[in-house]
């Protein structure tokens, strides 16, 4: 009787054992589940929500930032990324938006000094009236300049230009349409006309 007492106990400690033992096991390899995933996935430095960021030069503001959303890197391959978009405002001496440049994505290195806008990229030139479309764009701050070497539309008014490039000063002061395919006028008063009949 003690005997079997004895092994019926012995079991269940066995049991136990085996029971606990299995436990810390998937314990253990989820938790080095969540760090290997947590080494694998870069985690931003810092993050801001709903940002406003001013670019100035001797007190006067020069460039506004707008994002819903900004994350910065560090390390190696140290950025700022713009993931849900930007909106940047160029301001002139008389401290009035002169353009604005938008994208829905956007990043800036450091490395390379550059900021890189992707993804429906406009810049309205405020003064001019221009409006030009386009899926890329660089800033070069080495160089102090803005370019693109993608395909584009500009619109003024009744004016369509298309080009396969951009160029600019940094402050989008002196804009150019790089190897233009074409320009088409509309006639305003064609157009009334087509739309009475």
């Amino acid at each position: 009787m003690t005997t079997v007492k004895n092994i019926y106990k012995t079991t269940q400690l066995l049991l136990l054992a085996g029971v606990v033992s299995l436990f810390a096991l998937c314990s253990c390899s989820n938790d080095m589940d969540t760090i290997r995933f947590f080494e694998k996935k870069e985690m931003p430095l810092q993050t801001l929500s709903d940002a406003e960021i001013l670019r100035s030069k001797d007190g006067n503001v020069q460039v506004r930032v707008l994002a819903p959303e900004i994350n910065r890197y560090d390390g190696e391959n140290a950025r700022t990324e713009y993931p849900k978009g930007v909106l940047l405002q160029f301001y002139d001496a008389n401290k009035k938006v002169k353009s604005t440049l938008t994208a829905k994505y956007a990043i800036d290195s450091d490395r390379k000094n550059q900021i890189i806008a992707r993804n429906n990229v406009i810049i309205i030139d405020h003064q001019t009236g221009d409006t030009t479309y386009m899926e890329t764009l660089v800033w070069d701050r080495n160089e102090k300049r803005i370019f693109s070497n993608n395909p584009l539309m500009s619109v003024n008014g009744q004016r369509v230009t298309y080009g396969d490039g951009f160029v600019s000063d940094e402050k989008l002061e002196n804009p150019r349409i790089l190897r233009q395919r074409g320009t088409i006028e509309f006639d305003e008063e064609e157009s009334e006309s087509a739309d009475e009949e």
